[in-house]
């Protein structure tokens, strides 16, 4: 994750939003002259209005468990270039696929606290898919900062944008289990795989750990000729 503590002039970021990430390699990554090229996907209101302090967390597992489930990447088709907002952004709107729809419908349906905070927040009518190029008036980044012709747009990762605070998770991504992680990098033996071991401070109060056993038998024999 990446730390972004003020927007253009200085205010400090409080938006909450779940974006669609392009890749690296896609062009408009190249052409957009915002932070970083995102479509806003679940808009959520501002950090101010979380009504727990373990919100955040709460969003983190439910954006890495879903982004996990995703067979990724998802590719939107451009149907046209134009103005939107006040500020006239120069956008690219993408084709609101059956794909693209079903993913955003199901991070709402399998996220409860994402579900909740959409819910409780201000929305436009309806939602618009697009990906902002820049401000040609001047307004926040400026314009665009190179030429745009896509087709297509490839999305290849989630965003769980909270504040200044920009996490990525690929799309088939694993969710490490924190123990399992843990036991497997720190005291993981050879040969036992990360799912089967278990570290010692996971031992029943009545259980001992397993010592080694050493292994007897013949290795080769000597002065045997083996052709």
């Amino acid at each position: 994750s990446r730390a972004l503590v003020a927007a253009a002039g200085g205010e400090p970021r409080t938006g909450a939003l779940v974006v669609l990430l392009p890749a690296e390699s896609d062009p408009i990554t190249a052409a957009t002259s915002e932070d970083q090229a995102h479509m806003t996907t679940i808009w959520m209101g501002s950090t101010d209005d979380f009504p727990a302090d373990d919100e955040p967390q709460l969003l983190a597992e439910e954006v890495a468990a879903y982004a996990a489930k995703l067979d990724g990447p998802i590719v939107a088709p451009v149907k046209e270039r134009g103005l939107l907002g006040d500020d006239d952004a120069d956008v690219v709107f993408l084709e609101p696929t059956d794909s693209l729809l079903a993913m955003r419908q199901g991070l709402l349906d399998e996220s409860p606290a994402i579900e909740n905070m959409h819910a409780n927040a201000e929305q436009f009518p309806e939602w618009t898919p697009h990906v902002t190029l820049g401000y040609p008036s001047g307004v926040e980044n400026g314009p665009a900062v190179a030429e745009y012709d896509g087709t297509e747009v490839t999305f290849d990762r989630l965003g769980l944008w909270l504040g200044g605070d920009y996490t990525e998770y690929p799309m088939g991504g694993v969710v490490d289990d924190p123990i399992t992680a843990d036991a497997a990098s720190d005291a993981q033996e050879p040969g036992i795989p990360a799912e089967e071991y278990i570290a010692d401070d996971e031992l029943e109060d009545d259980e001992e750990p397993i010592e080694e056993i050493p292994v007897h038998g013949v290795l080769a024999p000597e002065g045997v000729e083996t052709g």
